[in-house]
């Protein structure tokens, strides 16, 4: 067989011509329909998704030992390497195969005076030294030689057809692989991939098509095999077909046995490994579902705030789902039930775990990123906590869960809008130039809306919601340990223990300095989503380059009303840190959404009232801030001092101080040293740049009828929005 005839083109003939091939069974069938919908894209970003996880592959290669025996069989041979595999017929086959590959003409791009050595066409990495060494083309470029190779091993494998699946795809491209230029020039094609770090338009070779195309299908047949999900392990982990165990385990070794070793793994690697060494084992892992309990106990270990992370990720979920179909489109609020995300309510699948790592990456960077950013904005003599990052995480979890369940609620408009048949309702919504007038009675009919506020409607709106993230604060006995030593001992946030307002309004045996904790958080979150708002309208992108970055699961953050996928650039040459980006999910996003307009306007219908609310002494807070108001009222009995929500002109810009407290860092300062110059500040006068820490005390002020007339509160009965329930620790 010549070096290029390597994808099955003779049996890909007989099924283009109608011929009959012993080898035309269902499995193959499968296989081909599998891989078409697999490489189906949208879009360039999802393309580039698909590509980079192909990348991603060909990490683990050297793992297994002889390539062409776990190709073939699933077992890794760590005995030998291809040069002394017995396949002597397949082996030499290979060889020469990659030798031809390697003769492709597949040059650099972006070749310029300004960059000589532009940036490889496989990985998109830049790469002077090897343009530097004299060597043309991207002969250097590790990825490609090894890519060479698994592409002849694949496509010259004899138990599974994968050439002719790839066959397949060439042919109904209209590409000719029936001689050796045919074939070249199918693999050297260069495919347009869109790239906004590059100007120039770039490509990628048809060459790593193929690859991704094999490798995918490998994952396939090898799964399937073991009746598994086809890409199990899929890109990070080689398939996990075939891998045996000695004859006791796989023979004799009683169930309870198993599931006692399995109890006994004390790190993930040893669960995994334990978990693939018979097919019986299968019985121990699902025995009492003791593989996931096991698995998730380590996971919870090992990740700080795991529980917080998976209520993230079934949550966002939820309302994922619900955007899709618009399923709360007529619902006064998302009906989530809080003790069906929890862990104890249902185990997590190995997709959630998944998921709750790449939240756990994503809250740890932007942590540790966003203090060192944010270092000019620290005031004199500030000195950071070793558990300031974590306290950023722990608050980002409860910020990320907030948009979850809160976003519908502002978005039912939009939702409503988008399904109403009447142009004289939509209209006004989703485009520009609307008539404000017309828009404000439009709005001003959902709950999320009413400009006043109404304690039995944002009982009904905000409470099961409320009522969780107070159970949480108090669920977390290490801060309320810190904070009971601080009261204990006289010092830190505990100076201003006399004069402060606050106080849990179920005491249920709760101290003052649990609700200091409370109080502390809950403004956190408050911190967190005001940041969030700011991160996300100015970095915002409709187009982003996915293969360049780490993704993770779609999030409904605070202030946006569709869902938005979280990207982490890689660090800049001159910095230590990397950057993160919000970009709207395309795949979730109607068409007819006009996200922005309509927050803009809903913007507008708050700042034209502002005037006439400030004449009659009326600051409300902005609509998305009432639950905050809520919560403070019902759970603490207090709100934030009034003046917080005033706005002012300062040189012709209009600003407030709950927008001054955004730009701050001291709600994460340290507070646990006995230092006598660190005081208390005063809520009433605002003044709170020079502090050295904040607490979640200093802008609050206990609620009274004073209060409740600066903020518009309407005259209705207070008695059903009594803390009935109470928190339940």
């Amino acid at each position: 067989m010549a070096p290029w005839d390597l994808f099955g083109v003779k049996s890909a003939s007989r099924r283009r011509t109608g011929a009959h091939h012993p080898q035309d069974n269902s499995s193959d069938i499968s296989l081909a329909q599998f891989l078409v919908g697999y490489r189906y894209s949208k879009t360039s970003a999802v393309t580039a998704r698909r590509l980079k996880d192909a990348l991603h592959t060909l990490k683990w290669w050297d793992r297994v030992g002889c390539v062409l025996c776990f190709a073939t069989t699933g077992t890794p041979q760590l005995d030998h390497d291809l040069t002394e595999c017995r396949r002597r017929a397949e082996r030499t086959k290979i060889l020469k195969t990659r030798k031809w590959l390697a003769q492709l003409d597949i040059p650099r791009q972006g070749v310029s005076p300004q960059k000589p050595a532009g940036f490889c066409s496989f990985c998109w990495l830049f790469d002077e030294e090897s343009c530097a060494s004299g060597f043309s083309a991207n002969q250097e470029c590790d990825k490609r030689h090894l890519m060479e190779l698994m592409v002849a091993v694949l496509g010259c494998r004899k138990k599974y057809v994968l050439g002719g699946v790839v066959a397949e795809l060439a042919l109904q491209s209209g590409a000719n692989l029936q001689g050796e230029e045919g074939t070249s020039a199918w693999l050297e094609q260069k495919v347009p991939l869109k790239h906004p770090c590059h100007p120039s338009p770039v490509w990628v070779p048809n060459l790593l098509f193929v690859y991704e195309a094999l490798v995918v299908s490998m994952y396939y047949a090898l799964n399937t095999k073991l009746n598994a999900t086809p890409l199990l392990g899929f890109p990070f982990r080689a398939p996990l077909f075939g891998v045996r165990s000695p004859h006791f385990l796989s023979k004799s070794a009683p169930l309870e046995l198993l599931v006692e070793i399995l109890e006994h793994c004390h790190t993930m690697k040893d669960v995994i490994s334990f978990a693939l060494t018979c097919r019986r084992m299968e019985e121990a892992w699902r025995a009492g579902r003791k593989g996931l309990r096991v698995a998730w106990g380590l996971l919870t270990t090992q990740i700080p705030f795991a529980e917080l992370a998976l209520t993230t990720v079934r949550a966002s979920r939820l309302a994922l789902d619900a955007h899709t179909s618009w399923s709360y489109r007529t619902a006064c609020s998302p009906a989530i039930v809080f003790v069906d995300l929890h862990s104890r309510c249902q185990l997590p699948s190995f997709e959630e775990m998944k998921s709750v790592q790449d939240l756990h990456m994503l809250t740890k960077e932007f942590g540790e990123n966003f203090h060192e950013q944010s270092k000019d904005r620290m005031p004199y003599g500030y000195t950071m906590p070793a558990t300031e990052p974590q306290a950023i995480e722990r608050a980002l979890y409860r910020a990320f869960i907030a948009g979850a369940i809160l976003a519908p609620l502002y978005a039912q408009p939009l939702s409503q809008a988008q399904a109403h048949q009447d142009d004289k309702i939509s209209q006004p919504l989703v485009s520009s130039g609307a008539d404000r007038p017309k828009l404000a009675e439009f709005l001003r009919q959902f709950p999320g809306y009413q400009a006043r506020l109404k304690p039995q409607l944002d009982h009904q709106i905000f409470g099961e919601f409320g009522d969780w993230l107070l159970d949480d604060i108090l669920s977390d006995t290490i801060s309320r340990a810190a904070m009971n030593e601080r009261f204990t001992l006289g010092y830190g946030r505990a100076l201003g223990y006399r004069r402060c307002p606050v106080r849990l309004s179920d005491d249920c045996g709760y101290t003052h300095a649990d609700a200091h904790l409370v109080a502390l958080e809950l403004v956190r979150v408050y911190w967190i989503c005001e940041q969030l708002q700011e991160f996300g309208l100015l970095s915002h992108s409709n187009e982003p380059w996915v293969g360049m970055h780490s993704s993770y699961s779609p999030l409904l953050l605070w202030h946006r009303f569709v869902p938005q996928t979280i990207y982490l650039h890689p660090a800049e040459p001159d910095t230590d840190f990397k950057t993160l980006e919000l970009v709207l999910d395309l795949a979730t996003v109607n068409p007819g959404d006009n996200v922005d307009a309509a927050m803009y306007e809903v913007a507008l219908l708050d700042s034209e009232q502002w005037q006439a609310r400030a004449a009659q002494g009326i600051y409300l807070p902005p609509l998305v801030y009432k639950f905050f108001v809520y919560f403070l009222r019902r759970h603490l009995d207090a709100a934030f001092e009034p003046r917080f929500f005033e706005e002012a002109s300062i040189m012709g810009l209009r600003t407030s101080h709950w927008q001054q407290f955004a730009n701050m860092m001291q709600i994460f300062a340290k507070d646990n040293g006995k230092d006598v110059r660190t005081y208390y500040p005063r809520g009433t006068d605002m003044e709170l740049s020079n502090t050295h820490f904040l607490d979640g005390t200093d802008l609050l002020v206990p609620w009274s009828l004073q209060v409740a007339r600066a903020y518009g509160v309407e005259d209705e009965p207070d008695s059903q929005l009594s803390a009935s329930a109470g928190p339940s620790r």
